[in-house]
């Protein structure tokens, strides 16, 4: 008898588990243990009894969150660019008792290009996912006022951007011309250019310089006119192509250079700072509708201290990641002011007439006093 009993509840157990295996299990977490299978699979969490989740027996509703992420990012801690999408999984399930459960499917499983990104949330493929703000701009300009290369003087600046009328207005857009849902912005610091096979210092550099950046048609023509050889292939395939030599180089803020290991695969790093770089945090519109007003004033609260969090992460990691992309043995260049006046003067000249256009005079002008204002 108590063998049959032992053995039922091995049964039980390895059923449990297998229900289990593609979600988050009975509590939320943003970590998985390992890396995924070719097949599409949510991030698992640590096995909880029932007395350390409340909420254990609480039906979920599950939001899927389409993260291009890698898994390994996810399961760093300490000021990766995760920690704020980790507080949104585990506060959201808490604050609502357990009623809406995140999973996270990382690596870009349920979508990896900005059109598929967009695509999926129109569709209701699923609920939550993040597009950077220069691959916004393939889109729509709502977002231009971020995307001005040697404008911002500083992330303070930029926060303040954001949370000014200005930044309001940019949502308005957005959300008006992609009739998406926009939940938050969340900044990553500026971006800095790596290179495979040679240091760039001056415009001359550049020339002929095999470059990924972002879709967005200005910074693409900065970096024209700089005499590169532009492209911009979807972020998920960037380490790909570096590796294989299709590209030389590309420009990403120091976090992401480091923990998307792509110190593997460029020998050098300037620190140019040249264009404010963040992400903007949409929502499938059907399903923010879908809440009750009780509950979309909590996801509100939940996603506003995610952004203030992430602000935390980001500054305590700017001086972290940028030494430990050289303790990976890359060569880091901090360039002088002339230096740098000299690569800004190009682009500068190049596109701040595309910029006013693009925005529209009263919008460029706004800005223009905005930057006074914060310099």
């Amino acid at each position: 008898m108590k063998k049959t009993k032992f053995l039922a509840m091995l049964l039980a157990l390895a059923m449990l588990l297998s229900l289990t295996a593609c979600g988050l299990g009975s509590a939320p977490a943003a970590t998985t243990p390992e890396q995924p299978s070719t097949e599409t699979e949510a991030t698992a969490a640590p096995e909880t009894s029932e007395s350390e989740d409340p909420y254990a027996n609480v039906e979920s509703k599950i939001i899927r969150f389409a993260s291009n992420d890698t898994t390994a990012n996810w399961n760093e801690s300490g000021y990766s660019n995760t920690e704020a999408d980790k507080f949104l999984v585990e506060e959201i399930y808490k604050r609502t008792e357990g009623r809406y459960k995140i999973e996270v499917y990382p690596d870009g499983q349920l979508a990896s290009s900005t059109s598929e990104q967009v695509a999926g949330l129109r569709n209701g493929d699923f609920e939550i996912a993040t597009v950077a703000n220069g691959s916004f701009g393939s889109m729509s300009t709502a977002f231009a006022e971020l995307n001005v290369p040697f404008f911002l003087p500083s992330l303070d600046a930029a926060r303040q951007l954001i949370d000014s009328d200005i930044g309001a207005a940019m949502i308005e857009r957005a959300e008006a011309d992609t009739g998406l849902h926009v939940m938050y912005v969340k900044d990553q610091s500026f971006r800095q250019v790596t290179t495979s096979g040679k240091e760039v210092v001056a415009p001359a550099d550049f020339k002929g310089l095999k470059i990924r950046t972002q879709s967005d048609p200005i910074q693409m023509a900065a970096f024209e006119a700089l005499g590169c050889a532009v492209t911009s292939i979807p972020f998920s395939e960037l380490y790909t192509a570096l590796q294989q030599k299709v590209i030389d180089a590309e420009e990403n803020p120091w976090a992401t250079i480091y923990s998307k290991q792509f110190y593997e695969v460029q020998k050098y790093a300037v620190q140019t700072n040249h264009i404010f770089t963040c992400v903007i945090m949409l929502m499938s519109p059907d399903f923010w509708n879908s809440l009750t007003p009780e509950d979309q004033q909590i996801f509100n609260e939940v996603f506003r201290e995610a952004q203030l969090y992430n602000r935390e992460i980001v500054d305590k990691g700017e001086t972290f990641y940028k030494d430990a992309c050289r303790d990976a043995g890359v060569t880091v260049y901090e360039p002088t002011e002339e230096e740098l006046a000299a690569i800004k003067a190009v682009m500068v000249d190049a596109v701040y007439d595309d910029c006013r256009e693009a925005m529209g005079q009263e919008r460029w002008d706004a800005l223009n006093a905005f930057i006074e204002s914060v310099a």
